[in-house]
């Protein structure tokens, strides 16, 4: 098994690219099919990639099967979709925004597959009631398999800060704001820790 830490910097074959942002899997599988990697130096340059492009990560450094100006040929995560006059109420469109020569309406679509959620460092995880318990710092894969097998979330603060690991199989629910565990704050209290290692 090895991790997936969210903020690993990313290699490509001939220079650095940026950093590891996100992963996407499947809700209920838990197979992650892409990373989500930025370039540090271009703002809004987010974009996917497919995880067979992964030749190699440790706990320091992913690095990609391609070339820095390959990557920046893949199409970038998020893109400006136009809205028509009316939609139906329960279509989630994003955050709209109006365009302000041309009077079209717009909303800001991540480029994910169907039926898969993007998660990204930062996401909210709380017990089955619904109390935080800290937030998503890497993820433990699989590399035969592509499937995550344990979350790890950061807890407490400054230098009391630890990372709890979690099996999966205490995910109740996952959304891409929120993680939702089976059990309650005194089981994950339990679980095994290890200080939190930054990029």
């Amino acid at each position: 098994m090895s991790d997936l830490t969210l903020g690993t910097s990313v290699m490509g074959t001939d220079a650095a690219i940026g950093r590891l942002t996100g992963l996407v899997c499947h809700p209920t599988t838990r197979e992650v099919t892409h990373l989500v990697v930025n370039a540090d130096d271009v703002p809004g340059s987010e974009r996917l990639v497919p995880l067979d492009r992964l030749a190699h990560f440790d706990a320091h450094r992913l690095t990609l099967a391609m070339s820095r100006h390959e990557f920046f040929r893949l199409k970038t995560m998020e893109t400006n979709r136009l809205l028509p006059e009316t939609m139906p109420d329960d279509v989630d469109v994003g955050l709209p925004f109006r365009h302000a020569n041309s009077g079209m309406t717009f909303a800001l679509h991540e480029r994910i597959p169907r039926s898969e959620l993007a998660l990204r460092r930062g996401t909210r995880v709380v017990d089955r009631r619904g109390h935080r318990l800290g937030h998503l710092h890497s993820f433990v894969v699989d590399p035969a398999s592509h499937d995550v097998t344990h979350l790890t979330l950061e807890r407490g603060r400054l230098f009391r800060r630890r990372d709890v690991t979690i099996p999966v199989s205490e995910i109740a629910a996952m959304t891409e704001d929120v993680v939702c565990l089976r059990s309650d704050a005194d089981v994950v209290a339990g679980a095994p820790t290890r200080p939190c290692v930054h990029h």
